[in-house]
């Protein structure tokens, strides 16, 4: 006697391939909690955390990085060397406590900041969702560095920044780029995020900018009061 197996005829609890029934789900459940963006499973994945002072030299150098990118041709940021990002960019946001570094393998491969202060540009803005300040958290100056290839450490840092909001009860989520930097336009886009507005300014002592607004809102669940017993 055989008994009918999905995908496959069984026999002796063998299914077609030789594996038994426990083998192919075991397998299939394997492949469902693979992570995505091409780690590979099992593997130490990155870590994002606060920065500390002995990183500074690093999130210097991918601001370095960076710059050349864009000075070559390879990448088109919007940003000067010498003027933003700068040292002082990351050594600023140390003293705030809102400076972010992603690191993997033991190397700095991204940073970012992020905290509630909004840039001038975002008053009066058509923004979609109306928030008190206290209840918006704006990422600011994400890089990554050109040296980490396509790992997806950009869409990792984004969504460190929305658990972060979720943590901290900030359902208003804006950001703010160049509008010629098509490559992180698209990634946000993808992300969820909507284009409010572009707004001609001096970024940062940048002139000549056009400053793409970028809006996403989180639906938070209600907190439930704790009664004593």
């Amino acid at each position: 006697e055989s008994e009918r197996a999905e995908g496959g005829r069984a026999e002796n609890g063998r299914v077609e391939g030789g594996r038994t029934e426990s083998e192919r789900a075991e397998s299939e459940r394997a492949e469902d909690l693979k992570p995505d963006d091409g780690w590979s499973f099992g593997v130490a994945q990155p870590v994002i955390r606060k920065a500390e002072a002995a990183d500074l030299d690093a999130v210097e150098a991918i601001y370095d990085e960076l710059h050349s990118a864009e000075e070559s041709g390879e990448a088109v940021i919007g940003w000067i060397r010498g003027v933003y990002p700068v040292r002082e960019t990351a050594e600023a946001a140390l003293r705030r406590e809102d400076l972010f570094v992603l690191e993997d393998e033991g190397e700095i491969r991204g940073a970012g900041i992020i905290n509630q202060i909004q840039v001038d540009s975002y008053e009066g803005a058509p923004w979609k969702y109306s928030a008190d300040p206290g209840e918006v958290c704006v990422l600011h100056t994400l890089v990554i560095s050109p040296r980490g290839g396509r790992k997806g450490y950009g869409k990792r840092f984004v969504q460190f920044y929305e658990d972060y909001a979720r943590e901290h009860r900030l359902p208003e989520l804006r950001i703010d780029t160049n509008a010629r930097n098509l490559r992180a336009r698209t990634m946000y886009r993808k992300l969820g995020y909507e284009e409010i507005a572009i707004i001609p300014t001096v970024f940062n002592n940048i002139p000549d900018v056009n400053l793409v607004l970028l809006e996403k809102h989180l639906e938070l669940p209600e907190k439930h009061l704790e009664l004593p017993d």
